[in-house]
């Protein structure tokens, strides 16, 4: 099975399986990015989805956007 993960809102052909924090950072505000590199995941990353409330998750995208977020899970 194979799913893909848009850096961003846009239009597409898969299924929506739910949203997530930003993967993508062109700003390099947030200590997770690194210069030359601002996309979140790694080759072979493993990445779990979880359920959250709608409030939850944008409260952890304001987080995130601050360099604040810590991964709970």
């Amino acid at each position: 099975m194979y799913m893909c993960i848009y850096g961003m809102d846009s239009p597409g052909g898969y299924q929506l399986v739910g949203r997530t924090l930003p993967i993508w950072n062109k700003y390099l505000k947030n200590s997770q990015f690194s210069t030359g590199q601002p996309w979140l995941l790694r080759f072979f990353d493993q990445v779990r989805f979880y359920p959250v409330s709608e409030q939850e998750l944008e409260q952890q995208r304001e987080a995130f956007r601050e360099g604040a977020h810590a991964n709970p899970h």
